[in-house]
C-alpha cells in the first residue's frame, strides 16, 4: 500500500519548515536585530485589584543604558490606572541589555492603592462581587442553560443515573513554538513590528489602530511562528512599538 502514496513518505516532500524548527534553525521573531536593539521588560502588579497612585522613574533612569520608560499615560498602551490580576502591566523600560532592564524595574517607586479582590471563581459570580474590569457590570460574559429533549423522560429512561457538577481545573501551560515577543522599530512616520504571531494581520490592525496610522504606515513580518495556543498578547505588542518612538 506505502507504494500508493505520491505525497506521504516521498522525500521530496519533506517539510523543510518542520526540520528548521525541530533543529532550531527556524527564525523566529526574537531573533530580527535591526543595528543597534533594546531590550524591554515590564514591571506587574503586585496585587490582584489596585489602582496606580503614583510612578516614580528617578532611580530608574539614572542607571547607565535605560533609554526610554513608559506607562498607562502613554495612551497607545491601552493600559489604566487600575489593575485587575497579579502581574497585569504597570509600567515598561527599554535598556542596552536585558539585565539593565530587569535592573530598572528593581528601581521604580509605585505608590499602589490595593482595592477588593475576589478570587473563587464562584465567588466572582455572585452579585455584589468586585467586578474584575472585564464588563461593567458582572464578571459573568455568558450565562446559558441548554435543554434538548424531554429531560424528565431521558432520566426515567436512563438504567443508570449520575449527577455531579464539574469544578474549575487549574492552569495548564501552553506550548507555542516561540514565546511572545515584538521587535519593532521607526522609519520616519512608518512603523515596522517583527511578531511572533499566526495571525499577522490582527496585529497590523491592531498596531494602525494604536498609533492612529494609516494601514499603509504599519509593516508587520511574521515568520513560521505557528500557532500561539491562547498565548496572546494583549496590548503587549504595542509596548516594544511606544519605547521605540
Amino acid at each position: 500500500m506505502a507504494d500508493q502514496f505520491y505525497v506521504l513518505g516521498k522525500p521530496e516532500n519533506r517539510d523543510k519548515q518542520a526540520v528548521e524548527t525541530v533543529t532550531g534553525q527556524m527564525v523566529c521573531a526574537d531573533d530580527a536585530f535591526p543595528g543597534q536593539k533594546l531590550f524591554a521588560a515590564e514591571l506587574g502588579s503586585p496585587y490582584a485589584h489596585c489602582r496606580v497612585l503614583s510612578i516614580d522613574y528617578n532611580k530608574a533612569l539614572a542607571l547607565p543604558g535605560i533609554e526610554a520608560v513608559c506607562d498607562h499615560t502613554d495612551a497607545p498602551l491601552g493600559w489604566q490606572e487600575e489593575k485587575f490580576y497579579v502581574g497585569d502591566p504597570v509600567c515598561a523600560v527599554a535598556a542596552t541589555s536585558m539585565n539593565t532592564a530587569l535592573r530598572a524595574l528593581e528601581l521604580i517607586d509605585i505608590e499602589y492603592e490595593e482595592r477588593p479582590a475576589v478570587i473563587d471563581p464562584d465567588e466572582a459570580m455572585q452579585s455584589g462581587a468586585p467586578l474584575v474590569g472585564l464588563w461593567p457590570e458582572s464578571n459573568t460574559s455568558v450565562r446559558t442553560t441548554l435543554d434538548r429533549g424531554d429531560m424528565d423522560a431521558g432520566w426515567n429512561q436512563s438504567p443508570v443515573q449520575i449527577e455531579s457538577e464539574s469544578g474549575w481545573s487549574n492552569t495548564f501551560s501552553i506550548n507555542p513554538i516561540e514565546g511572545g515577543n515584538v521587535t519593532a522599530w521607526w522609519n520616519g512616520g512608518d512603523l515596522y513590528a517583527w511578531v511572533s504571531t499566526q495571525n499577522p494581520h490582527s496585529e497590523h490592525r491592531g498596531l494602525a489602530d494604536a498609533f492612529q496610522l494609516s494601514h499603509n504606515k504599519v509593516h508587520v513580518y511574521s515568520h513560521g511562528n505557528g500557532g500561539g495556543f491562547g498565548g496572546g498578547r494583549a496590548a503587549a505588542q504595542r509596548v516594544p512599538a511606544m519605547l521605540a518612538q
